[in-house]
């Protein structure tokens, strides 16, 4: 697998960390950098007031929201533009598809829940940027849909480091067939890593084999350590966390919702629990 398409799905300004990775990456790999803004990040809000309030407080309140919104997209729109210049970056505007540029400027009317799927139906890996601890937002909404619609990697950042090289990764291996397509999904960024360790956490006395994805990285020209751990006291987040901490890894690689969705929604899981408490960036797929 090569990457050629790089999708940054996000709405209201962008994170300059988030869109440097993607743009390291980019350039890595000779890809094209889609930014997908959304103008309108949810659809609440028109079905909402326009069920409670009169008809032409309602359309006074649509014209005031339109407006709001093309400011906000306008802010957006400057800032990335300043950013580009900055890193001297080229870009071709989406009306332009013929233009040469690895970097797209794209804004999208539509809902982010109906418009991330089918984007990232056509990208290589799709990044986007992790929420403030303790502060629900869009951005985790987003991270979600992509993760759950796109079939594709899906790369998060937290908010604190820029990938200039992939140096170490720590691969969380549970021999689930969504950690498979996340080390699949992450082979053309670990060429040129030179520390890559396959970890297992154990769960209830038990671990799976790692032997035989040693096997197949070596066949892609990847050496990898292996290791297993007992949570001990801690959670398998805990102590995924921990252990990239440890390694002083560039990226950490794990399939996400292995378990049942809707428990992992209720009681959190190991995927919520590493994307509250991510300090690397980490390659999920689902």
């Amino acid at each position: 697998m090569s990457i050629r398409q790089i999708l940054c799905p996000f709405a209201g300004m962008p994170r300059d960390d988030m869109l440097d990775v993607a743009a390291a990456i980019a350039r890595r790999h000779e890809a094209e950098l889609e930014c997908l803004y959304f103008c309108r990040p949810a659809d609440w809000s028109d079905r909402f007031f326009g069920e409670i309030f009169a008809p032409g407080w309602t359309e006074d309140f649509t014209e005031t929201l339109s407006k709001e919104m093309r400011a906000s997209a306008d802010r957006a729109r400057i800032w990335f533009e300043e950013w580009r210049e900055r890193d001297r970056i080229r870009c071709r505007h989406s009306h332009d598809p013929a233009a040469p540029g690895p970097v797209r400027w794209t804004e999208c009317p539509l809902p982010f829940g109906e418009a991330v799927g089918p984007a990232g139906h056509a990208a290589d890996l799709i990044v986007v940027a992790k929420a403030e601890r303790g502060r629900p937002s869009v951005a985790d909404r987003i991270f979600e849909t992509a993760l759950l619609t796109t079939g594709r990697p899906v790369l998060l950042v937290p908010g604190r480091n820029v990938m200039n090289h992939c140096a170490s990764a720590v691969i969380a291996w549970n021999n689930s067939p969504q950690a498979a397509r996340a080390v699949a999904g992450a082979l053309p960024l670990l060429k040129g890593c030179w520390k890559i360790k396959l970890l297992a956490v154990q769960e209830d006395g038990v671990a799976p084999p790692l032997q035989p994805l040693q096997a197949y990285l070596a066949l892609h020209g990847l050496r990898a350590d292996v290791e297993v751990r007992k949570a001990d006291d801690l959670t398998i987040g805990e102590t995924l966390i921990m252990a990239a901490d440890e390694a002083h890894a560039d990226l950490l690689i794990m399939g996400a919702y292995s378990h049942d969705r809707t428990r992992e929604r209720i009681f959190g899981g190991t995927t919520r629990e590493v994307m509250r408490d991510a300090r690397t960036l980490v390659l999920w797929s689902s």
